[in-house]
């Protein structure tokens, strides 16, 4: 479960209590079903992206992963482990190769991890300014989709109707304002 931390301490749901909320749906309570809670954490993830990056060496240490800010939320998913093992790697090649540590970014830059960065670079701010990303436009896209695919016996609605039914329930000047913000930052 991910959330905007502070959407988090706005809500008036408790964590665990969202949590449970969670576990109940029904779409994730039968994947649960005569399973045991072992462990119970949270974990920050880092969404600054190359504008939030503190130096990436220094005397006696390299930063990789989480611990450099290379997390990424692309929109539709949060990437970071797989940026964590490349961030590693490069790391390891640097200190294998026995090469002064000011050498780590420039094996950063040069690995697939840093075009995804740069990608990315201005997604992050762009969707914390406009919080419909993680609530309304994922609700529009569910009943959109519910709509699309529901058999009833009645003739399906035309798409170009359907859209605009639902690009109107959010507001077009919204819509088209945060079309043309999320077009720009990728």
């Amino acid at each position: 479960m991910v959330c905007n931390l502070s959407s988090l301490t706005e809500s008036k749901i408790a964590l665990p209590q969202m949590l449970q909320q969670f576990k109940q749906h029904p779409a994730v309570r039968p994947l649960l079903k005569n399973t045991e809670l072992r462990e119970y954490s949270a974990h920050l993830i880092p969404e600054g992206g190359a504008e939030s990056m503190p130096p990436l060496f220094g005397p006696g240490y390299l930063l990789v992963g989480d611990a450099a800010r290379l997390c990424i939320n692309t929109g539709h998913t949060v990437r970071g482990m797989d940026l964590a093992m490349l961030s590693a790697q490069a790391a390891a090649e640097t200190l294998i190769a026995g090469q002064e540590l000011q050498h780590y970014p420039l094996r950063l830059q040069q690995s697939s991890l840093w075009a995804l960065i740069q990608q990315y670079r201005r997604l992050p701010e762009m969707m914390l300014q406009s919080p419909h990303w993680f609530n309304r436009y994922p609700q529009l896209a569910a009943d959109m989709l519910q709509e699309m695919f529901e058999v009833n016996g009645n003739a399906p609605t035309p798409l170009r109707k359907l859209l605009w039914r639902h690009a109107r329930r959010i507001g077009l000047k919204q819509l088209l304002k945060d079309t043309v913000n999320g077009m720009r930052s990728l």
